[in-house]
C-alpha cells in the first residue's frame, strides 16, 4: 500500500479514499512503516492473501 501511494500522484488523504481506508490509518502507515520510520520491516517480509470461509457449526 506504501508503495502503491508513493507511486500515485495525489495527496495522501485522496489516495485513502480512492482505496476505501480511512485517511488517518493511511497516515499511521506511512508515520511508522514508510521511509526513515523508526520501525524496519525486514525486506523478506511479505502479505499472503488469504480468503476467510464460513463453515456452519452444525
Amino acid at each position: 500500500m506504501l508503495l502503491a501511494l508513493e507511486r500515485s500522484s495525489g495527496r495522501w488523504s485522496q489516495f485513502a479514499r480512492s482505496q476505501g481506508v480511512g485517511a488517518q490509518r493511511v497516515y499511521w502507515w506511512r508515520q511508522r512503516l514508510g521511509p526513515g520510520s523508526p520501525t524496519k520491516v525486514p525486506d523478506d517480509v511479505s502479505l499472503v492473501p488469504v480468503r476467510v470461509r464460513y463453515e456452519d457449526a452444525d
